[in-house]
């Protein structure tokens, strides 16, 4: 039963993680509609967009932290592993469970102090210094999320590695 039900959990933590994947990718393709219409509208009409730019930089701000989690669940993160190869399987899956371990207690620091920073935001009603004067705390927001996100997705990759090393046929 709780073998099913980790199963059911894991597949729905993918769908979430692809889910926010596409959602980065509408952004991205949202980004490029909208500097391009603002480069149109500066370079045929004399009429930039207020809008277009900043809304860029808060994009770019909140997407790389939506991403990381499911960028790491495809072990596509940039790494050095020109040691990491020429080890054996087992000492891999040892350095895997340590970076893991140290991965989860970065990420758990920072959900702590992002939430703290963003219920402080919250708290003040803090608008941000820029043109559109939005309110800021949505945007931090996103990071304490991300983090958690990336959290989640080092302990399924620890759990892995445990796992595996203490697999019966492990080879």
């Amino acid at each position: 039963m709780w073998k099913i039900l980790l199963e059911k959990i894991n597949r729905s933590f993918d769908v979430l993680l692809s889910s926010t994947a596409i959602i980065c990718g509408a952004m991205i393709f949202f980004i490029v509609i909208s500097v391009c219409y603002d480069v149109g509208a500066r370079y045929f009409f004399n009429a930039p967009t207020s809008w277009a730019t900043e809304t860029a930089a808060f994009i770019l701000l909140i997407l790389p932290f939506l991403v990381a989690a499911w960028v790491l669940k495809q072990n596509t993160h940039v790494r050095m592993d020109l040691i990491y190869d020429a080890l054996r399987k087992r000492n891999k899956c040892i350095l895997d469970a340590l970076t893991s371990l140290l991965s989860i207690l970065v990420c758990l620091i920072l959900v702590w102090r992002g939430t703290l920073v963003t219920i402080d935001l919250f708290n003040q009603k803090t608008l941000t210094l820029t043109t559109m004067r939005v309110i800021q705390w949505p945007f931090m927001a996103v990071i304490p999320l991300g983090i958690f996100l990336f959290f989640i997705e080092y302990l399924r990759r620890l759990i892995r590695a445990i796992s595996l090393l203490f697999s019966k046929n492990y080879g």
